[in-house]
């Protein structure tokens, strides 16, 4: 249905199928089986998107899958890859150490970093030591405090450390045709589930402007960067959605209702025509978003899941990106003809 309504849109829009191998079984020769039926039965979809004139796959994880062949590469190479015939475009989401790409030569045509979108090494010990490095703490700061600290971390918001690593990985991964480097961005990642369900809640550092910052990283690199995947659209349970929030939210709707997260999709085609041409296109219309978390950091509930962890990393802030048609003066700030980004305090009452 998804394929239909993308041919049917006249947009010209493309869809590749993302295997979820933290869910999907991987322990046998059938399981690789009923993976290539999803790519050949859409292989010559009108909407399918194909890559170096091959049919795109991608994964979430997949490292451990071997298939019954011994070995993750040996599987993936034997029970998948070859037996397309060199149809299939296959870039995965390998959470292994980037030295191992290479022995992945047969089995992939390149990597997908998902971790990327977001700064997941600053955990609240390493904010706390970092902070502490400029005189700061973690906790409640005033506003000079605020600005301190935002400065010292932005510069891990937007590294591209993890990036550049998986690039230099992939330089021993032997193709027959093109290969191809996948990154992500995302704009938040926050997940509050239970042991009685998911059994997830956490937070990574979202503050700094992630997604305005993640994105321009990632433009500057553009000629490193083959692809960008935006993570994860509508996963609604880890409320990094941009898309708008319609029908049904499984298990979420507490956090999700009348936390619409538009503006980041309206930004997402800014970014993206960027990265695709090389070029930031022309604002068209002056615009400010605004972002910020309804609740203090200090906050507590009577939840019995309790605070997520690395919550005391987030600060008490309202962030804005300001689009504006012409160079303008905002409270003395640079004058620029592009988007700014500032973070002002607000009061929690």
């Amino acid at each position: 249905m998804a394929y239909d309504a993308a041919a049917a849109s006249g947009t010209g829009f493309k869809m590749f199928i993302s295997f979820d191998m933290t869910v999907l079984p991987c322990g046998s020769p059938a399981d690789a089986a009923a993976l290539r039926n999803y790519v050949t039965t859409y292989a010559d979809h009108p909407a399918q998107f194909k890559y170096d004139g091959r049919v795109f796959a991608s994964t979430f994880s997949g490292e451990k899958c071997s298939f019954g062949s011994g070995s993750p590469q040996n599987g993936w190479k034997s029970q998948f890859y070859s037996q397309l015939n060199g149809n299939v475009f296959f870039v995965p989401a390998l959470f292994a150490d980037p030295g191992s790409f290479p022995s992945w030569s047969g089995a992939m045509d390149g990597v997908f970093n998902w971790n990327a979108g977001w700064p997941v090494d600053l955990t609240s010990s390493k904010v706390s030591s970092i902070l502490g490095g400029v005189g700061l703490h973690l906790g409640p700061l005033v506003k000079a405090a605020l600005n301190t600290a935002s400065q010292t971390l932005a510069k891990f918001v937007g590294s591209t450390d993890s990036d550049q690593s998986c690039i230099n990985g992939l330089k021993g991964l032997s193709a027959s045709g093109a290969k191809a480097y996948m990154t992500s961005v995302s704009p938040w990642f926050f997940t509050h589930y239970g042991a009685d369900s998911f059994n997830k809640n956490f937070i990574y550092y979202a503050d700094s402007h992630l997604y305005n910052t993640r994105w321009e990283s990632v433009i500057q690199n553009r000629d490193e960067f083959d692809l960008v995947e935006v993570l994860t659209w509508n996963d609604y349970g880890e409320s990094h959605y941009i898309a708008p929030v319609k029908g049904a939210q499984p298990n979420s709707q507490a956090w999700v209702d009348g936390n619409a997260h538009d503006g980041w999709l309206d930004m997402t085609n800014y970014y993206a025509t960027a990265f695709k041409t090389g070029k930031y296109p022309e604002i068209a219309q002056d615009a400010l978003y605004a972002w910020a978390r309804p609740t203090s950091t200090n906050a507590n509930a009577p939840d019995p899941v309790g605070k997520p962890t690395n919550a005391d990393t987030m600060t008490d802030a309202m962030w804005v990106a300001v689009f504006s048609t012409a160079p303008a003066r905002c409270n003395q700030a640079p004058t620029s003809p592009h988007s700014r980004l500032y973070h002002a305090r607000y009061p929690h009452s």
